[in-house]
């Protein structure tokens, strides 16, 4: 955490600031004790189904293993209450990207006014 939360303050001049955490939801409270706060919360969103597809490629697992990763997990339908953004990932790369720039062409308008 404090490595995230010096790398953010190094930053501090920038307009907008990405940081990538997995578990972001999860850690909260964790990072509300080192200070870190979000304007904005972007979740990078998958159907279950598509998830363990991609967990069991992507891992080279089994669907029980994969089933068992994601039920460790806080589950994706709860963690969307927590976002700003949801950012549809079942479509391919490109859709994926569109998405981003968009968001962040919307999210740069806003800051500007």
């Amino acid at each position: 955490m404090k490595a995230i939360k010096e790398s953010i303050d190094n930053k501090k001049e920038q307009k907008i600031i990405f940081v990538d955490i997995p578990l972001l939801i999860e850690e909260m409270d964790k990072l509300r004790d080192y200070d870190i706060r979000f304007d904005e919360i972007w979740l990078v969103y998958v159907d279950e189904e598509n998830q363990i597809d991609r967990l069991m490629k992507r891992d080279c697992i089994d669907r029980t293993e994969a089933l068992n990763k994601i039920s460790a997990q806080m589950p994706i339908e709860i963690k969307k209450k927590y976002a700003s953004i949801v950012i549809d990932n079942r479509g391919d790369i490109q859709d994926l990207d569109e998405q981003v720039r968009r968001f962040i062409e919307k999210s740069i308008k806003n800051l500007e006014g």
